[in-house]
């Protein structure tokens, strides 16, 4: 028999032998628990049962598990954004996840748009028809979800600018282990190749 191999013997289960075992001896055995551990919706949360948050320019890299939960339900997103006068107004939003999925929220061209990507398979993109203006203005999503997908409502200053629909959503809780939630810039791998 190896050096330092123990034959365990006993009534109980052999897991429950093993860990008992391992008590006596100080050992520490491995948690088998994948699923439970990689799944945040089953940890402790500072977030849960949150329906309102306020983010602002700048913040970066937090965990998609600690920030609103938007997977296959309805959300609004609303923006105050500073246009200047001279210089572009271009540049992400907010964003969530990555290239591998994800959706941000961003002004291209001057005007806003709304991409939602679902795990590079689908790519749902909803433009505006109006541009922002120089100074303050409010961009908004509205996402009303219906079971499968949703139906994205674009606003600025309070009108209705664009509209589209995402026929798949975010399943599993997160897009990704290691994309982040980020406002104003994106700082891993961008969620739209636009």
């Amino acid at each position: 028999m190896p050096t330092g191999f123990t034959t365990v013997s006993s009534s109980l289960p052999p897991s429950r032998a093993m860990n008992s075992h391992a008590a006596r001896s100080g050992m520490v055995l491995d948690d088998d628990r994948f699923i439970e551990r990689a799944d945040p919706r089953l940890r402790p949360s500072l977030i849960e049962g949150r329906t309102h948050f306020v983010y602002y320019s700048g913040a970066a890299q937090i965990p998609e598990s600690s920030v609103a939960d938007t997977s296959n339900k309805s959300f609004v997103i609303t923006a105050t954004i500073d246009v200047p006068k001279t210089g572009g107004s271009d540049g992400v939003i907010v964003a969530k996840g990555g290239v591998a999925g994800g959706y941000t929220l961003f002004v291209k061209q001057g005007k806003p748009r709304f991409e939602y990507n679902w795990y590079t398979q689908e790519r749902y993109k909803i433009a505006s028809s109006a541009p922002v203006a120089p100074g303050k203005n409010v961009v908004k999503v509205d996402f009303k979800y219906d079971g499968e997908g949703g139906l994205v409502t674009l606003y600025l200053n309070g009108k209705k600018i664009g509209e589209g629909r995402v026929d798949k959503t975010e399943p599993a809780g997160r897009f990704s282990a290691d994309e982040t939630f980020d406002t104003g810039f994106d700082s891993a791998s961008p969620v739209s190749a636009d």
